[in-house]
């Protein structure tokens, strides 16, 4: 197994300059690394630049017309890929400094049970988002933060599907918990960075919809 049998995905929706930035990130550090990229409805400048993109080396869109959400868009790009591991991310992720998915491969040769690898979850601020963590804790049940991770593709076809928003990968989690799976723990944020809530900023609070949208439909009256 090697880097050639990773596929970066991701969602875009309406966050151009952050994606650009991460494809450009990711293909400075691996001029060969495969990509799968869903856009959920994009009105932005994003259309134009995943078209271009589209059909490059290694480089494949899914393009929705409706916003389905964050995770049925994650479960097209994971479906969508065909290698054995995938480098999943948010569109707002900045690449700090190369080096990490030499240092990742390594952990699912080591263990075939491995399904999730990247930084665990952190303490909440509340009181109640402390004490859930502190119990993971203590129960070793930390969950991997899905925004910059590595995952084993084969594992995720056998759990539940990313919901529609939230924490999407809370109960596939867990049910792979149940089954017996492992969840590493890799130092990525030395490499990566999330920004976080960059798609939320240009949509708005409805983002976090239900049901499928026409993304255009968040921007209201100043757009």
């Amino acid at each position: 197994m090697n880097i050639s049998d990773i596929t970066a995905v991701f969602v875009n929706c309406c966050t151009f300059e952050y994606t650009k930035a991460l494809v450009d990130g990711l293909r400075n550090c691996y001029p060969d690394l495969k990509f799968v990229i869903v856009d959920n409805g994009s009105f932005d400048e994003s259309t134009e630049y995943l078209n271009r993109i589209d059909g490059m080396e290694g480089l494949r869109v899914i393009f929705n017309e409706t916003n389905r959400g964050h995770g049925p868009g994650m479960d097209q790009a994971i479906r969508g890929a065909k290698t054995s591991l995938l480098l999943v991310l948010d569109s707002d992720v900045e690449v700090l400094q190369c080096g990490f998915l030499e240092l990742m491969v390594p952990y699912f040769e080591a263990d075939p049970q491995l399904y999730l690898l990247g930084d665990k979850s952190k303490k909440g601020r509340c009181g109640r988002a402390r004490q859930r963590y502190e119990q993971a804790l203590r129960d070793g049940t930390l969950n991997v933060n899905l925004f910059h991770s590595m995952m084993r593709r084969d594992w995720y076809l056998t759990l539940p599907r990313f919901p529609h928003h939230g924490s999407i990968s809370t109960m596939n989690q867990n049910e792979g918990r149940e089954r017996g799976l492992a969840f590493g723990e890799f130092p990525i944020q030395k490499y990566l960075h999330h920004i976080g809530g960059r798609t939320i900023t240009v949509l708005g609070g409805r983002f976090v919809s239900g049901e499928p949208i026409d993304p255009r439909t968040f921007r209201g009256e100043e757009y």
